[in-house]
């Protein structure tokens, strides 16, 4: 079936600026676009900064990944 893939799609919003910083590193590291992505999410570190309500929510998922 033509118009089918086997995985799924993840899309998101940026600013041309974060675009240029983007494809910027993306063609310094020499990899293709899709193997940047998916290093880039698995492997590096990311900042959570939670509102109160949610703090005890991030702490739980925290706790779960780490066990």
């Amino acid at each position: 079936m033509s118009g089918t893939h086997k995985y799924p799609t993840i899309s998101f919003r940026i600013s041309s600026r974060e675009r240029e910083e983007i494809e910027a590193k993306i063609f310094a590291s020499g990899m293709k676009k899709k193997d940047y992505f998916v290093r880039s999410c698995i492997y590096n570190r990311v900042c959570v900064v939670g509102k109160k309500e949610t703090v005890y929510q991030i702490v739980e998922k925290l706790q779960e990944m780490q066990s």
